[in-house]
């Protein structure tokens, strides 16, 4: 006991004696040890509770506006004077949502071995849901802590402490107070998806099913997720996916490896080899989401001509003969391929060999250009063999007549070779489309109603037929019956007709018929509306 308890004793000769026994005796304990009904003050703030536990109702208990206090046997270690003070402000307690007075009850510190029960009024004229009202005290660190396992009805709440402080009864019970994210880890191969399980409770633990929950993640590349939950994982590593509700969240955390294999590619994309010799391939895998896998040794390799080139198990191509062949990878489904180019060998009679220059040609459809053979000595000298035999590995794209010349034919590459008795060289040639010598719109005439749009498309052609990357300018002869815009989308204006033209960069061009015209009808009106006629 302390001084507030000694002046409760001079002040109250009432109870003097009932106090006296309770510190002594514990005053709630019959034979037997067995609790029974606590000494009582009546009309005062104070009550004496026993080892044996008992129910104390203090400034005429919760019904009448005051406080109950339920003490089970065992849990106060020795007898105690359970004080309350009821105030209208505490500056302790910092609740926005305190709803009523603070009781203050005391001795301030006590603490029991087993939980109490504190059972306090809801304030006068509260017209909200009484369930949405929860008692609250103050931790030992100064922080709001609601009461555990609590009970509520529609006039008062209680709650079980193992200690006394100030109580009160605080709204906003049913807001969201803790978010639990399931699973709360996971690690998933990239491209795998992952739906989460949101629970959302209020600070008495209920579930609160129609709470709206967001999601975010703090790395969208390793792992998105959407407005339902759903986890998707991208690129290796690790993210934190937070869910949301109110003010309470919850997080996942989220770890992505590498998937299956999605794509092969083929390395080097291009190579070149000489008859003869051998160049290696390899393969190389992503997952879904890109992440290198590294190389890929359990597939299969093939090649486009294997007159050409050969392809050993292992991804080693070697040259058989001059030209251009594909070298593929396979892994069931999953296919990628490179570029093979042989070239001739070259020849060395004693200390001279034959070389073509250039070694490399670009050109146009149309457009010549001319290969010279050469011997070359040790000793850098060099002289030209005018009698070399001049071979296409592809007449369709490039021709090469008995002296060298060379004539673009069609857009693509074509090896040629130049041979002698005593040695052989090549040179690659690149043809280009030439200049465009015509221009085709498609479809070439058009009928559309007023308001209606159509899509033209325009193609540049050179001499042989080669499309030619060009940009069109697109034109109307007649803008107030249909325009037409840079991408040669037309539109319908007005009755009438109109050509369209796409002219390339050189002045050639091509054009469309547009014939604007009324279109289908779609109802009839009668006029006039209404008709009227006499009867016969």
């Amino acid at each position: 006991p302390d001084m507030r308890v000694s002046r409760v004793f001079l002040a109250r000769r009432a109870v003097g004696v009932c106090i006296s026994v309770a510190l002594m005796y514990g005053c709630g304990g019959g034979e037997g040890g067995q609790p029974t009904e606590p000494q009582q003050q009546a009309d005062a703030d104070t009550a004496a509770v026993g080892v044996a536990g008992g129910a104390a109702r203090m400034l005429g208990g919760a019904a009448a506006g005051g406080v109950d206090v339920v003490v089970p046997s065992g849990a106060a270690t020795r007898p105690v004077v359970i004080t309350v003070e009821r105030r209208e402000s505490a500056p302790e307690v910092t609740d926005p949502n305190r709803q009523g007075p603070v009781y203050q009850l005391g001795p301030d510190g006590t603490r029991f071995v087993e939980p109490v029960e504190v059972r306090l009024p809801y304030p006068a004229g509260y017209t909200g849901d009484p369930f949405d009202l929860v008692l609250y005290t103050l931790g030992a660190d100064g922080t709001l802590e609601p009461l555990i396992r609590q009970v509520v009805d529609r006039s008062a709440g209680s709650g079980f402490t193992t200690h006394f402080s100030p109580f009160w009864v605080s709204s906003g019970a049913s807001a969201p107070a803790t978010v639990e994210v399931t699973p709360a880890s996971a690690e998933l191969h990239a491209g795998q998806t992952l739906e989460l399980a949101v629970t959302v409770r209020d600070v008495l633990g209920r579930v609160l099913t129609d709470a709206p929950v967001t999601f975010e993640t703090n790395h969208a590349a390793v792992a998105a997720v959407d407005a339902a939950g759903v986890v998707t994982a991208g690129a290796v590593g690790e993210a934190t996916v937070t869910a949301h509700s109110g003010d309470a969240e919850g997080t996942a955390t989220i770890r992505v490896t590498t998937g299956a294999l999605a794509a092969l590619a083929v390395e080097p994309a291009a190579d070149t080899v000489r008859v003869g010799e051998a160049t290696q391939f390899r393969a190389t895998g992503r997952d879904v989401a890109g992440n290198e896998l590294g190389e890929i040794s359990d597939v299969s390799w093939s090649s486009s001509d294997a007159s050409a080139a050969t392809v050993a198990s292992a991804g080693e191509a070697t040259g058989v003969l001059p030209g251009t062949v594909t070298v593929t990878a396979r892994r069931g489904a999953l296919t990628a391929s490179a570029t093979l180019v042989v070239v001739p060998a070259v020849q060395v009679a004693g200390d001279s060999a034959l070389v073509v220059t250039p070694d490399s040609v670009r050109i146009r459809s149309g457009e010549t250009a001319r290969l010279v053979a050469s011997v070359v000595r040790a000793d850098g000298s060099s002289t030209v063999w005018a009698g070399a035999t001049w071979t296409s590995r592809d007449v369709q794209v490039a021709a090469v007549d008995a002296s060298g010349v060379v004539t673009g034919r069609r857009a693509g590459t074509a090896w040629l070779v130049g041979s002698t008795g005593f040695g052989m060289d090549s040179a690659r040639v690149v043809v280009a489309p030439g200049e465009v010598t015509s221009v085709v719109v498609e479809p070439d005439s058009v009928d559309l109603p007023i308001g209606a749009e159509e899509q033209l498309h325009a193609a540049a052609l050179d001499a042989a037929g080669n499309e030619v990357d060009v940009v069109f300018r697109w034109t109307s002869s007649r803008t107030d019956v249909a325009t037409v815009n840079g991408l040669g989308t037309v539109t319908a204006v007005e009755l009438g007709t109109s050509v369209v033209q796409a002219t390339a960069p050189n002045g050639v061009a091509g054009s469309a018929v547009v014939t604007v015209s009324r279109g289908d009808p779609v109802g009839f009106r009668f006029s006039p509306d209404p008709v009227v006629v006499r009867a016969g």
